[in-house]
């Protein structure tokens, strides 16, 4: 299939009318040398003043940034600098998608960093800068950051942050009150305030 000895005949778009590599093996050139161990990869570059960065990225689909507790993760060592989103938005303004077929349509600012919120699961909160990756994920590791999922626990608990302030025992979701099964809803969790 896709042979050019299949294709005759048919109409191509100039960009396909060389037929070299259809239906041909091609032969990796650089595969030795990969495959001896001869290859350089990012990981083994080391530059002068280079220094790497982890990102601690949103666990759940939308989260509130509560504290970040950047002093212990900057005394630990190697690390050179702990970046949140406030800090970067001084330095990288906010990306804006706009459509050159839809004019004046704009999206909402995307910024390189959550600030207050992640809205997405992945999105990056906090950045790590160390002198080795392995000292940049030793800091994200170390569990300075306070934040609040909304997600199955929230559910349970409407009075979430107020229950983690104040270090309330939280209510334990049933999951037959989910998604409507039920007489019991969201709203009969007995709150703690």
């Amino acid at each position: 299939m896709n042979k050019p000895s299949d294709l005759k005949g048919l109409v191509l778009d100039p960009v396909t009318n060389d037929q070299r590599y259809i239906g041909v093996s091609e032969p990796r050139h650089g595969a030795r040398r990969l495959l001896e161990g001869q290859g350089t990869y990012i990981d083994d570059i080391k530059l002068p003043r280079m220094a790497h960065v982890v990102y601690w990225r949103s666990p759940v689909a939308h989260m509130k940034i509560g504290k970040i507790h950047s002093e212990h993760a900057r005394k630990m060592p190697g690390v050179l600098a702990l970046v949140d989103g406030v800090q970067m938005a001084e330095i990288c303004k906010p990306w804006v998608a706009t459509l050159g077929h839809l004019v004046g349509m704009k999206s909402a600012p995307q910024y390189a960093l959550a600030i207050d919120r992640a809205c997405w699961q992945g999105e990056p909160v906090v950045a790590v800068v160390a002198e080795t990756r392995a000292q940049a994920e030793d800091a994200i590791q170390a569990g300075w950051a306070d934040a609040v999922a909304f997600g199955v626990p929230f559910l349970a608990n409407p009075d979430l942050p107020y229950r983690l302030e104040h270090q309330v025992a939280l209510n334990k979701p049933h999951e037959a009150t989910f998604y409507a099964s039920g007489a019991k809803g969201y709203t009969d969790y007995p709150t703690a305030s």
